[in-house]
């Protein structure tokens, strides 16, 4: 009778010791890449508790076997990890990028289920597995011309010039600009609008009035010649 106890409370101490060591998931959401969790929890998950994830668009789950697999059912494991189910049991951390052999990154290299772009290209917005050329947009232009026309290349030389009567903003005698296509994507320096006038002191019996154009004052009109004068 007293080993029957012993062993009873032996059974019971062993129980109390699995509860006690068994560890909780953390719930998984964008900060990896995770859609959802259903049945979702605002606390941590325990020890036995099944969910299934599923991925932000465009990536898969951490445990893919091809790259369409974007959602998984996993079991928390008392170690504190998240496992899927079916074939190899693999630990699910969330959701990535890529994989190596299952999904690859165009124009780049997947490291640790991270798409790295190669020098000259970007990630996509659109889809993390893909990298794009780097390039310049086509400029927004104010009364000026670009040779060539964009977008541009990375190292593309473009000059602008101003329309006949207009000039550069802040410099009265310029009427171009060589802008440079950048390896960040932007082209350096800013470019500035051109304009009639910029201050009031451009114009020539008139004033400067807030859309860069001469008003002309009371009497006067504007030479066909030069926009900046008045006659």
């Amino acid at each position: 009778m007293y080993s029957r106890l012993i062993l009873f409370n032996g059974m019971i101490l062993l129980a109390l010791l699995f509860v006690y060591s068994a560890r909780s998931c953390s719930v998984l959401d964008e900060a990896e890449h995770v859609k959802r969790m259903e049945p979702w929890s605002y606390m941590e998950y325990d020890a036995g508790d099944s969910a299934l994830i599923t991925c932000l668009d465009n990536f898969l789950i951490s445990s893919a076997r091809s790259e369409t697999d974007d959602r998984a059912s996993v079991r928390c494991d008392k170690s504190g990890e998240w496992h899927s189910f079916g074939l190899g049991f693999e630990i699910v951390t969330g959701c990535v990028e890529c994989k190596d052999r299952i999904a690859s990154c165009s124009q780049g290299s997947c490291e640790d289920g991270v798409c790295i772009c190669n020098e000259g290209y970007e990630k996509s917005w659109r889809d993390p597995r893909v990298c794009t050329l780097i390039q310049c947009d086509v400029l927004l232009m104010w009364n000026q011309m670009a040779d060539p026309a964009g977008p541009y290349d990375v190292g593309t030389v473009v000059t602008v010039k101003c329309e006949s009567g207009h000039h550069v903003l802040g410099r009265k005698d310029g009427t171009e600009q060589v802008l440079t296509c950048e390896p960040e994507g932007y082209l350096d320096p800013l470019l500035q609008p051109c304009v009639v006038c910029g201050h009031s002191g451009d114009c020539t019996n008139g004033t400067c009035n807030a859309n860069h154009w001469c008003e002309c004052d009371i009497g006067f009109l504007p030479s066909p010649e030069d926009r900046s004068v008045c006659m």
